[in-house]
């Protein structure tokens, strides 16, 4: 497992970018006590072997399109429908949202809007696989990381205020 943290002014959180074989994860945290905890018994940090998945990252908090598509993200953890939705949602374009309906009748499975929702709570990498991007049909959703970081995240692809 090799690793790379940054920290995000615009979010004011810390992105603890992990990967091994299997792909890459994500984890966003408040605090350096909380990213220490989650690399206690890592291994150590080889700086070059992110470079570009950081590069990308920091240019997209830098408010420019990225497509993270190229990036293989692990989803060992995620069941069957849980990764069909985080593939669909790869497929949202930077600036554009869809709502849970939308995204669950793109699944075929329309009435499974609920279930859409949980399994994007369940996202191992947060903006590289952008359910920041999934609304709700008359709002804005929610977000497992605050409603907050989710305008933030969405007025940056739009470049304006709109969720404020």
């Amino acid at each position: 497992m090799i690793y790379r943290v940054i920290y995000s002014p615009l979010l004011d959180r810390y992105l603890l970018l992990l990967a091994d074989k299997r792909g890459i994860r994500l984890l966003i945290r408040r605090s350096e006590a909380e990213v220490l905890s989650d690399l206690s018994g890592l291994g150590e940090c080889r700086e070059g072997t992110l470079f570009r998945v950081v590069r990308d990252l920091k240019t997209y908090l830098g408010g420019r399109n990225v497509d993270f598509r190229k990036y293989m993200v692990n989803m060992e953890s995620l069941t069957p429908f849980e990764r069909m939705v985080m593939e669909k949602v790869r497929e949202i374009p930077f600036g554009e949202v869809r709502s849970y309906q939308e995204l669950a009748s793109s699944i075929g499975r329309e009435r499974a809007y609920r279930a859409v929702g949980r399994a994007l709570g369940k996202n191992p990498a947060p903006i590289i696989l952008p359910c920041h991007r999934v609304v709700a049909k008359d709002g804005i959703g929610g977000y497992a990381f605050g409603v907050d970081m989710k305008k933030k995240l969405l007025a940056l692809e739009k470049g304006v205020d709109r969720w404020g």
